[in-house]
């Protein structure tokens, strides 16, 4: 061994040098996750979700929800709002969202985003992955504040519908109880 030092020394730079170059020019790749969990809605609801048919949480609506979560129109939202972070509010939320195609700008951008449910729970992991930290935490914080409150904006237009559904069905009751309280008059 010691009159082959040298050989031994050389042979393991060899090894050694390319392998520590490799390590310190590799580019750092940092991951970004954050965690949606689909809540229940109240109990105290319940009689008028069963009147209004309202769909319970089940996988396919963890499905349905991990669709909307990879959405071109949510996603180029969520972009225009960490690119213009001075706008927050002013990037507007998609009116409708389009699941079928994804752009041709943001084919990148989902090479490094991912968004899948936690096993069979009711939790929704979204992950993106980029050189710059900060820009990694960003995206994801930002996507799922865009979510919800494109969620929210949803759910504020079926309390309208619901809302004008009932004022409706109220004046037409209105309407029937007059019209039935003339009758009774005219018959008395």
């Amino acid at each position: 061994l010691l009159r082959r030092k040298f050989l031994l020394v050389i042979l393991m730079a060899l090894v050694l040098v390319p392998g520590v170059l490799y390590i310190m020019a590799r580019p750092s790749v940092y991951q970004a996750a954050a965690t949606a969990m689909m809540e229940e809605p109240d109990s105290s609801l319940a009689d008028f979700q069963e009147a209004m048919n309202l769909p319970r949480i089940d996988t396919m609506t963890v499905d349905t929800q991990v669709s909307i979560l990879m959405s071109p129109a949510l996603v180029e939202t969520t972009l225009k709002r960490v690119d213009n972070p001075q706008a927050k509010g002013a990037a507007p939320l998609p009116s409708a969202i389009d699941m079928n195609a994804p752009r041709a700008s943001l084919t990148s951008f989902y090479q490094n985003f991912e968004v899948a449910p936690v096993g069979r729970s009711k939790v929704i992991s979204v992950n993106f992955k980029s050189s710059d930290t900060v820009r990694a935490a960003n995206i994801v914080n930002t996507h799922l504040q865009t979510y919800i409150d494109y969620s929210l904006a949803v759910k504020k237009e079926q309390i309208d519908a619901v809302n004008s559904w009932l004022n409706q069905q109220v004046e037409q009751l209105k309407k029937q109880s007059q019209t039935k309280g003339d009758e009774i008059q005219s018959f008395k």
